[in-house]
This record gives structure tokens, C-alpha cells and sequence, in this order.
């Protein structure tokens, strides 16, 4: 199935750097976005990392006929183990993580994996539906009822995660699979958008650019600095 993408990345309006990293690798049909932590103790490096061990398995692995979710698995728990000795044997970047959210394209369908609160939405007709669920200490509160979704948004709490890359050796994974339909876009963000900007609002400035897929990047990552880009922000988008 053909693929159209575009893509953007901005530091934000409160950040030092910007510690996110994304991959659009149309040739291997891969598309990443992760989301470093850490702060002065290397997230720039965690991320970066993330994408890189990923997307040099998948060029390792060249026409071998591998399954992609197995290697889209594989290289995010070599990336998680890479993040790790890196964080164990350099003092400086002791501490350090990433998220990491990303899909691989298999003929009419896609599979994707997830770890962090990074997410993927697959948005059609002016609606959006989110694929991922987030890893974090909020999301864990909504799920057992102790506080609302619109609470989550805004609590004090918001971004701590429970599971990331480089924290844990092995790390959990979650993976899945959906059919691609013709038409359809498919999101991958960090947080950065996500904490600015409600889903439905999301959905809305997808569908009032059309077939402007550039522009609609464009205008995401303006609202979310509108709203005080509080972080780094990055938006990969697909379309079908």
C-alpha cells in the first residue's frame, strides 16, 4: 500500500534541548518517535540511541525475509540494552531513558510497538483513536478510577512514566497489529503534543488541512507552543 508522510520536531518554549528523536525510513517502511529523559543526564543520547539500534537492524537485516514485528520487537529490546550499558559505564549519563513508539508497514497492514507515554493515533473521518496506552503513573490512576481523564491532564504527576527504555533489562514491550485502510492517517507523537492539545483537538486540525499533511505537522506543533510548550515536541504523520 502506498504511503505518504511528513514530519516535524520543535524544542519547545521551556526546554534547554530537545531530547526527542523520530526515524521515517519509507524504504524499510519503519517510522519511530521516542522521547528522552533525563534531562542534563544524557536523554538527547538515550533517544537518538533508541532510534538508531532500530533502524540499523532493520538495514542489517536487508531481504532476509525476517517478520517485522519480530525485528521491530528485537531491535527496541537491543536498544533498551544498549541505553543501559551506556548508562551503566558513564557516570555522566547515569539515570538516563527514552520512550520509544514506532510501526513498520506490512503490505496492507501495520505493526507497532510501544514503551513510554510517546503515543500512535489513527485518526479517519474526524475521528481519532489512540493505539498505545501509555505507560505513566496518571494513566494508571484513570484505569483504576481514582481520578478522571480530565484530571490526568492536569495533574502535578502527569509525566512520570512507569516504563521506559534503559531503566529496566529486559523491558516490556507492548506490540500490536492493524489493518492500514486507504485514507486513513496514523499519528506518532511524543508527550509534547499530547499534554498541550486535547485528542479531538488533534483531530481537528488533522482534517481541516486535508491533503496538506506538511501544513497540519506544521500547525500542530504551532498549538502546542501556543499552549506553552512545555516540552519538546515532535509529530510524525502517515497517510494511506
Amino acid at each position: 500500500m502506498k504511503v505518504r508522510y511528513a514530519y516535524g520536531t520543535d524544542i519547545g518554549r521551556k526546554r534547554d534541548q530537545n531530547e526527542d528523536a523520530y526515524l521515517c525510513r519509507e524504504d524499510l517502511g519503519l517510522f519511530l518517535v521516542a522521547d528522552g529523559m533525563g534531562g542534563h543526564n544524557c536523554g538527547d543520547v538515550a533517544s537518538k540511541t533508541a532510534v538508531e539500534v532500530v533502524e540499523r537492524l532493520f538495514d542489517m537485516a536487508g531481504d532476509r525475509g525476517a517478520a517485522p514485528e519480530r525485528l521491530l520487537v528485537e531491535g527496541v529490546q537491543l536498544a533498551n540494552k544498549a541505553i543501559w550499558e551506556i548508562a551503566s559505564t558513564m557516570p555522566q549519563c547515569s539515570g538516563m531513558g527514552t520512550t520509544i513508539t514506532g510501526l513498520v508497514l506490512t503490505g496492507g497492514s501495520f505493526s507497532f510497538v510501544n514503551v513510554g507515554d510517546s503515543r500512535i493515533y489513527v485518526l479517519s473521518g474526524g475521528s481519532v483513536e489512540q493505539l498505545t496506552v501509555d505507560h505513566s503513573l496518571v494513566e494508571e490512576q484513570v484505569s483504576r478510577g481514582l481520578i478522571t481523564r480530565s484530571q490526568a491532564r492536569h495533574s502535578p504527576k502527569r509525566n512520570i512514566i512507569t516504563r521506559a527504555l534503559g531503566v529496566r533489562n529486559p523491558v516490556e514491550v507492548d506490540v500490536g497489529s492493524r489493518e492500514a485502510a486507504a485514507g486513513e492517517t496514523v499519528l506518532l507523537c511524543s508527550d509534547g503534543l499530547t499534554t498541550m492539545l486535547e485528542d479531538e483537538e488533534i483531530a481537528s486540525i488533522v482534517a481541516a488541512r486535508g491533503d496538506d499533511m506538511e501544513t497540519a505537522v506544521a500547525d500542530l506543533v504551532e498549538k502546542a507552543n501556543e499552549r506553552g510548550g512545555d516540552d519538546n515536541i515532535t509529530v510524525v504523520m502517515l497517510r494511506f
